[in-house]
Order: structure tokens, then C-alpha cells, then sequence
């Protein structure tokens, strides 16, 4: 991982995991958070970028960790969201041990799909097919919705809604307290890479059919949509 200067990009500061890096760091507090194919979450002093903790899970980490009132969510290959304190990187493993940490075992692995932490619960997706909401203090399941496919994309939550794409073809807007569909709209190809984004009660997302699409927040038609030269 590499921290360069805003201003000229020249290198402040470099530092080499076990394997390479797909998840994206997260800043809290002085400290930068990412997660690596080598298994481990890292946590590094984002001023020198020392190794402050790290943390082994089961499998590949390529989900980008949210942190969230000192506490650090982020999935992994061995098929857990974890829930791990971020002063000491400490978790129960079998048993619940803290209102505060934990770990929940999805039923496939949990691949770059990434948390959204939003007034008290967690929204992640998995490779069982599943979107997950759970609470954020204990990790209790919440409710879950099935899609066609694996959902590597991660959720965005706006205003009561979770918009999250899935490799079924389809994005869907649940209803964040039940996981109830509003609405789904269907593409050409599987929402891979691309997450939503909302803005102006507009969801911005991209698919492997090589399309941008603009969705409405509230119903799911289509404003527009722009053709690449491949897929997303």
C-alpha cells in the first residue's frame, strides 16, 4: 500500500503485505484500514505507516472495511462478517463474547462485497446468493433477501433503501428495515465490479453489459443510460 502527497504524489510512505491488495482503505482516527489477499486486515499509522495490528481471518479479504464509531466491519472469503474492535483488532471467534464485537458466517464467501454501516445495522452481500442486514452491536441477523446469483456488489443505502446490484442481472432497491423489494431493474449482463451510488434520487450503477445506468431512487425507471466500449 502506498501513501503519496496530495499535492506533487511524490511517496510518503509504502507498505508491503503477504499478497496483493484489492480492498480499498478506510481512515478513522489516525489510522488507515485494508484488507489484503494474504488473509489479514492491517491497520497502519497513517502518518508513517507502521503496522499498529492486524488481523487473520480465514480467507482472502478483498471487502473494503467501513469503520464505524471505533469499531471496523469488513467481510471475508472464509465466509464471516467481522465486527473487530479498532484500537486492538479483537474478536470472539465461536461464542459472543462483547455486545460489541463479533463475527456472522454467511454460507459462501463474502468477495469485495463491502459494508454499509448505516443507524445501527450492517448491509453486506455474499456469495450465497444473499443480502444481509445485521445488527451493528451484535451481529444478530436482522433479515436477509435471496437473489438469483451471487452479490459481490456492495450496498448503498439512501433514505430507508438498500440499492445493491447482484450476478443475477438485476439491481434491486429493498426496504432497509425488512429487506422487501421496491423495485428491481434488470440489464443485459451481471452486476459485477460496480456498486450503486445515489445522488439527486438518481441511482448511478454499471454492469457487465457495458452500460452506465441512471435509475430512479423511487421506482426504479430508467432516466438514461450510456454505452461503453466494455464491460464494467
Amino acid at each position: 500500500m502506498y501513501a503519496l502527497s496530495s499535492s506533487d504524489g511524490s511517496l510518503l510512505w509504502n507498505f508491503k503485505t503477504n499478497d496483493m491488495i484489492v480492498s480499498k482503505p478506510a481512515y478513522s482516527e489516525g489510522k488507515i484500514f485494508i484488507g489484503s489477499w494474504d488473509g489479514k486486515l492491517y491497520v497502519l499509522d497513517s502518518s508513517n505507516g507502521e503496522l499498529i495490528w492486524d488481523f487473520m481471518t480465514g480467507g482472502i479479504v478483498d471487502s473494503s472495511p467501513t469503520v464505524v464509531e471505533d469499531v471496523v466491519y469488513v467481510g471475508s472469503y472464509d465466509g464471516s462478517v467481522y465486527a473487530l474492535d479498532a484500537f486492538t483488532g479483537t474478536v470472539p471467534i465461536d461464542t459472543f463474547s462483547s455486545e460489541v464485537l463479533w463475527k456472522f458466517r454467511t454460507n459462501d464467501m463474502v468477495m469485495l462485497s463491502s459494508p454499509a454501516v448505516v443507524d445501527g445495522v450492517v448491509y453486506i452481500g455474499s456469495y450465497d446468493y444473499n443480502v444481509y442486514a445485521l445488527n451493528s452491536s451484535n451481529g444478530f441477523l436482522i433479515w436477509n433477501f435471496t437473489t438469483d446469483f451471487a452479490v459481490v456488489s456492495s450496498p448503498a443505502v439512501f433514505d430507508g433503501i438498500v440499492y445493491v446490484g447482484s450476478e443475477d442481472n438485476n439491481i434491486y432497491a429493498l426496504n432497509a428495515t425488512n429487506g422487501k423489494p421496491v423495485w428491481v431493474f434488470e440489464t443485459d449482463d451481471q452486476i459485477h465490479l460496480s456498486s450503486p451510488t445515489v445522488v439527486n434520487e438518481a441511482v448511478f450503477v454499471g454492469s457487465s453489459d457495458s452500460n452506465v445506468y441512471a435509475l430512479s431512487s423511487s421506482d426504479g425507471s430508467l432516466l438514461w443510460n450510456f454505452k461503453t466500449n466494455d464491460m464494467i
